[in-house]
């Protein structure tokens, strides 16, 4: 018997650590939570957190087929202005042909874009920081390119022969604009929010069902962008079962062995 106490009491000296860890991260991030209160309904406010799926789980972007909480794409037609006509002066029958070294042609197009396809994902996410944890409906919301996931563009001539990517198929919505001037190719960019992301996300709150939800503020659009990666990770709930569990394991296997070395 003292040799089953003398192996649970080193059990427990080894697993006090790792308890006493795991219980000082709990206490840490409940204070932590006690001094950040949530924002104010209807205050635009910045808010940095971990993003996590929404209620119906994880989704997969449009383009790219990444898993992520929140997507968004834009289609961008790239083409070249033509050349506006001369005009030709009242005095042209007479006047001599303009010399072209001398500027007299007509400037070539200018190389400009257009966006021509926009989506934002209609799902909610949940972001998770000193706030608690808030519903995040990012319709319409605006990314920054540290959240880019694909950029890819495609020539005229590839996407009318079909040589290039079935990119065109998988966008949301209907292709829309005014087509001016030479077509030359097409931009896809997609943007996601993966699960686990530190997020900083500009915007408003404000009650849905009696459900604070993060929207676009009053006077503009709902942010994203990335945040620098937390200095711990975040503490969830399997992490508060496994401190409980340690501080158990640490107690019950202590007393046992202590009585175990009395008895023998």
């Amino acid at each position: 018997m003292a040799l089953a106490g003398a192996a649970l009491v080193i059990v427990a000296a080894l697993v006090a650590p790792l308890a006493w860890t795991a219980l000082r991260r709990w206490w840490r991030e409940a204070a932590r939570r006690r001094m950040a209160p949530p924002p104010e309904p209807g205050v635009p406010a910045v808010l940095v957190g971990t993003a996590a799926p929404g209620p119906g789980g994880p989704v997969e972007s449009r383009l790219a087929g990444v898993e992520c909480v929140w997507h968004g794409h834009e289609v961008r037609r790239h083409y070249r202005t033509r050349p506006a006509p001369r005009r030709r002066p009242a005095h042209a029958e007479t006047a001599e042909r303009p010399d072209p070294s001398q500027g007299g042609e007509a400037p070539p197009g200018e190389l400009r874009w257009d966006s021509i396809a926009e989506f934002t994902s209609p799902d909610t996410f949940v972001l998770t920081g000193p706030f608690g944890r808030l519903l995040v409906d990012g319709r319409e919301a605006v990314p920054d390119d540290a959240l880019m996931c694909l950029q890819r563009v495609i020539s005229r001539s590839a996407e009318r022969s079909g040589k290039g990517d079935d990119l065109l198929a998988r966008v949301a919505g209907r292709i829309s604009g005014v087509f001016r001037g030479e077509t030359l190719e097409f931009e896809y960019l997609e943007w996601v929010v993966r699960p686990g992301e530190q997020l900083e996300v500009t915007g408003a709150v404000e009650e849905r069902d009696g459900v604070p939800v993060l929207t676009a503020p009053p006077d503009g659009r709902l942010r994203f962008a990335a945040a620098p990666p937390a200095p711990h990770p975040p503490f969830g709930p399997a992490d508060a079962v496994r401190a409980v569990g340690y501080g158990v394991t640490v107690v019950l296997t202590a007393a046992a062995g202590v009585t175990l070395l009395a008895i023998g």
